[in-house]
């Protein structure tokens, strides 16, 4: 249907492929929970809200990998409990958009994958909030600071402070 605005799938399971979901051009808000899938790429054009909660996805190699390239209108982005299975050297978020992006518990190949750096291109992004008690990945970012009014990074108990003053030195 084209009418759809607000759409919440928690599967608890496996799904080979996503709904296409790029033909519902009214659709502005999508949740997704629970899921597996071995689709990752999200090309809903309309879509202004994504929520993403424990949700695992199996991918080819793809580098730089950016899953949100097709979420143009993209103005909020909550990303929890999320893991990506693939050798990914470069996780980039492409959202010209974007105004809040929050995220918690990000794994790659199940892992923390250490040599991994999270690309930010989102100029307009005003909140930005991470969590995660183990780990803090790299940010390489392209961030109009004029707009920026709340970082939240939370690490709970990283051993390593010099490890953490590195990481944040892109902000």
């Amino acid at each position: 249907t084209t009418t759809v605005e607000v759409l919440t799938i928690d599967a608890y399971c496996c799904v080979s492929d996503l709904p296409k979901l790029s033909v519902c051009t009214s659709l502005t808000s999508l949740k997704l929970s629970n899921i597996f899938s071995e689709t990752s790429n999200f090309d809903i054009p309309s879509l202004k809200h994504l929520y993403l909660c424990d949700c695992v996805f199996s991918l080819e190699l793809e580098n730089p990998f950016d899953p949100f390239k097709g979420c143009v209108n993209l103005e909020s982005l909550y990303f929890h409990g999320c893991t990506y299975y693939c050798e990914i050297i470069t996780f980039k978020i492409f959202a010209p958009h974007l105004v809040d992006l929050n995220v918690s518990r990000f794994r790659l190949n199940g892992n923390i994958q250490a040599s991994c750096v999270i690309d930010l291109q989102t100029p307009r992004l005003q909140y930005f909030k991470y969590t995660d008690i183990r780990y803090l990945y790299c940010f390489s970012t392209k961030i109009n600071l004029l707009f920026v009014e709340k970082i939240y990074i939370d690490v709970g108990c990283m051993a390593e402070i010099s490890n953490l003053i590195a990481r944040l030195q892109l902000f």
